[in-house]
This record gives structure tokens, sequence and C-alpha cells, in this order.
């Protein structure tokens, strides 16, 4: 699954996806979801979380993951090298 947020800086676009501890967003509240069925099926999931800002990918889970390049590969199709993703 992939999200796509798009709009003026400061327009509420990290907000509705992170939320915060009392009013969670997009991503907290999906991930919820997807696990709460108390155990009956075996799940796994991966997140990778980016920013495309003035035609540069910044890592939002790593700080130290900026400016990364967009890469195609024939087995992985097209990702973004060196991106973090967390299972």
């Amino acid at each position: 699954m992939a999200v796509f947020t798009y709009g003026q800086t400061s327009s509420g676009k990290t907000h509705t996806m992170k939320g915060n501890a009392e009013d969670p967003g997009i991503i907290p509240n999906t991930l919820k979801k997807l696990f709460e069925d108390g155990g009956k099926k075996s799940i796994s999931a991966k997140l990778s979380y980016y920013e495309i800002y003035n035609e540069t990918i910044n890592d939002l889970l790593s700080r130290d993951n900026k400016n990364l390049e967009i890469r195609e590969d024939k087995e992985m199709g097209v990702f973004v090298k060196d991106l973090t993703l967390v299972e």
C-alpha cells in the first residue's frame, strides 16, 4: 500500500499521517487495524516514510538520510536507494 499526500507547506499533511498521542493519524490507525485481530492471522508489515520537497527525497525515519536517489532494478523495480525500511 502506498499513501501520497500533496499540498502547501503547513497545511496539515504530516499531522494527518502521523497524528499525535491524543489524535493518531493514518499510519498508527492503519497499523492498529492490521494487527488487532487477536492473533488469528499472521501479518508482517514493513514501513518507509519519506518526503519529496524541492526535488529532494528525505527519509523521515532517519535524520542521516537526506537527498536520496531514485533507482531502478529489474527485480525491485523503482525504489529509493538507502531508504529506511522498518518491520
